[in-house]
């Protein structure tokens, strides 16, 4: 009787198993394959691909780079290979594989699409943006490439574009509550409100329980006026872990922009500067010992600083000594005005103090925490007020310092800008002197600027580099136009009146309508509207100048 012949290993039946989800069965077949073959490149990509599906990441490297070794041509292995050194945070490796991968298939869209995640997550959003179009370049319908390159854009303020390719990810995933979401809050930050909400509540159709979306409804809400139902959303959003910081950050600003002082700066707490930071204090400032010390420690931007030392008295009634590590910009400045704490711009040994207090946290940790302080009073040194005079126009016109500009552009709340066409040509038929205070304004800005105002400005934004200077100059103007910043902030140090352009929706500290806020009690409030439009603002404005 004849021997029965063996039947050999063949790719085709590793890869039906492969397709059937018979992985082990895959791999054992894959292994006798490779016995036979040790040079069988395709063995060792489908072996590496098993691994990594098994989230085997060591191996899948190893049997990627053997596939490669195999079949040097290779732009799969080269792209897979990406991936893996990628998880395994080796992104110089991960890098050239996926330029490899290009090199050999220029329009491979997923080595594009890969190249443009990991950029992204350095960082690197210029370049990032660049591989996500060339992947809808070769792949016009690749969903989550145009759900980046739509949220990449959302964030660095190019709404109308992210709308642009979020409108063509629905066209191709129309039930992606992840798509829906991210468009609705574009929407959202871009004023269209109704819009978004129909998109957020799409999404909570296909996901009842979908949290992100919780999240953005409440935002939504919010900007409308609904701070009730806005409150809601917030607090079921604050249910999942990962969203809780964000969500009890955002019913902070709800709670302090409707006056509810004590709910607000206890929610205060959760801001993103303070986190992680375990130091936040937690007690009563009746519990402090008149003799304890205290470190106060610099908390979010320059102009928060100023604002929360109106606080600074309170919490000098019950102790004898207080030391506050500041910004270094504002040492000087606040050692030469205030007498009764000491100004540091380096950070001290903590062990020599009893209590560490952000300076932000200063409302919750006082008593009275529906108190609102005035700002505190600062004065600019004589010498320097001369001088400054020295180089404003002598003509005898009033003098009218304006910015229109604060903040980085891109996907935050500290963004704020109006038009400098648009301000130019509300000052146009004001008799006065316009001077520019905007840090470092571009050509282009103020060429705006001057085109709407029919005539030339006088540019002091170099008085920026100096808060000293700016505080002198600030005290001399007859008026200061502008959007909120610190320049403002130091104009309620000199107790004096400004024009505040308000974005919607607004800070907290503006709260949520009116012409004034009880926290800048001299200055006049002008509100974008919430489609997001400043002409009633401007209008408003222009007849309270004239």
């Amino acid at each position: 009787m004849a021997n029965k012949k063996v039947k050999k290993p063949n790719m085709q039946s590793a890869i039906d198993l492969f397709q059937q989800g018979k992985l082990d069965l895959a791999v054992r077949c894959l292994l006798e394959i490779l016995d036979h073959w040790n040079d069988n490149a395709q063995a060792w990509f489908l072996l590496a691909t098993i691994h990594l599906q098994n989230s085997n990441l060591e191996k899948a490297k190893q049997d990627f780079e053997n596939a490669i070794k195999y079949q040097n041509n290779y732009p799969d292995a080269y792209n897979n290979l990406g991936v893996v050194n990628q998880a395994l945070n080796n992104d110089t490796e991960a890098e050239k594989c996926y330029r490899n991968a290009l090199k050999q298939r220029p329009d491979y869209a997923s080595a594009h699409y890969n190249l443009g995640q990991m950029l992204q997550s350095n960082g690197l959003i210029d370049n990032a943006i660049e591989h996500y179009l060339l992947a809808i370049k070769f792949q016009p319908e690749y969903v989550k490439a145009l759900n980046n390159l739509a949220m990449l854009y959302q964030s660095t303020g190019y709404t109308n574009k992210a709308k642009t390719y979020y409108i063509s990810a629905i066209k191709s995933s129309p039930n992606d509550p992840e798509i829906l979401n991210n468009f609705g809050y574009t929407l959202y930050r871009n004023h269209e409100y109704q819009d978004a909400l129909n998109l957020l509540y799409k999404a909570l159709e296909i996901i009842p329980e979908f949290h992100d979306a919780f999240l953005n409804i409440g935002l939504v809400l919010q900007a409308t006026g609904d701070l009730e139902s806005a409150k809601i959303y917030f607090q079921k959003a604050s249910k999942i872990p990962r969203l809780a910081f964000q969500a009890n950050h955002n019913i902070a600003h709800l709670e302090l922009s409707r006056e509810n002082y004590v709910q607000g700066w206890d929610y205060y707490q959760y801001r993103p500067s303070i986190r992680n930071n375990n130091k936040t204090a937690r007690t009563n400032i009746t519990e402090i010992e008149k003799s304890q010390r205290i470190l106060l420690v610099k908390d979010q931007g320059i102009g928060d600083e100023l604002f929360f030392l109106r606080f600074l008295p309170e919490l000098q009634k019950h102790v004898s000594e207080i030391v506050y590590y500041c910004d270094d910009k504002l040492q000087p400045l606040l050692s030469r005005n205030i007498s009764y704490c000491q100004f540091i711009g380096t950070m001290p040994d903590k062990e020599n103090f009893d209590i560490e207090i952000p300076i932000a946290d200063l409302p919750r940790f006082v008593s009275h925490q529906s108190d609102i302080p005035l700002p505190i009073t600062l004065q600019p040194e004589t010498s320097r007020v001369d001088e400054v005079c020295l180089h404003l126009p002598n003509n005898k016109l009033p003098n009218i310092a304006i910015t229109w500009q604060a903040g980085v552009q891109g996907d935050n709340k500290l963004f704020k800008r109006i038009s400098p066409a648009d301000l130019g040509h509300m000052l146009s038929n004001i008799n006065a002197n316009i001077i520019i205070l905007q840090r470092n304004p571009n050509a282009k800005d103020i060429k705006m600027l001057e085109k709407g105002l029919k005539r030339k400005v006088f540019n002091y934004s170099y008085i920026n580099d100096s808060l000293e200077n700016t505080l002198a100059l600030l005290s001399i103007v007859d008026s200061y136009i502008g959007v909120s910043n610190t320049n403002m902030h130091l104009m309620a140090s000199l107790r004096k009146s400004a024009f505040v352009f308000i974005p919607h929706p607004p800070e907290w500290r503006w709260l949520y309508k009116g012409e004034t806020s009880p926290w800048f009690p001299e200055f006049k409030l002008y509100r974008q509207d919430l489609a997001g439009q400043w002409k009633e603002a401007l209008k408003l404005c222009q007849q309270n100048l004239q």
